[in-house]
């Protein structure tokens, strides 16, 4: 059986697509976890569920950019990154991914506690 080459934006939509995956395993681990917490928690856990947080918004962020980046070069040669870019929600990886420098911070979080 001969398959098919895929495209650029098949191969785009296809990660797009196991990052949605892994971004709802990640929040099932987290809706998981945070019931199960009934006392005071140190700093360090507090980071820690706070960086689960940001990780579940970053894959969420970054399967939007990828679906955008698919559909963006679907017949085009052109790519509208400012277009692309007002899907992620997250500033710093906004700046990284629009090739700008930007450090991972806590406070692009959007904590729940």
């Amino acid at each position: 059986m001969i398959r098919a080459v895929p495209t650029p934006e098949d191969l785009l939509h296809r990660c797009a697509a196991e990052l949605r995956l892994c971004n709802e395993i990640l929040t099932r681990v987290e809706d998981g976890v945070i019931p199960i917490i009934t006392s005071p928690i140190s700093a360090q856990l507090r980071i820690g569920l706070q960086d689960m947080d940001l990780l579940r918004q970053s894959i969420e962020d970054l399967a939007q950019f990828m679906g955008g980046l698919a559909q963006a070069i679907a017949g085009s040669d052109r790519i509208d990154q400012d277009d692309i870019l007002r899907a992620v929600k997250l500033q710093s990886m906004r700046t990284r991914l629009g090739g700008g420098d930007a450090p991972v911070r806590a406070i692009d979080s959007f904590v729940e506690f």
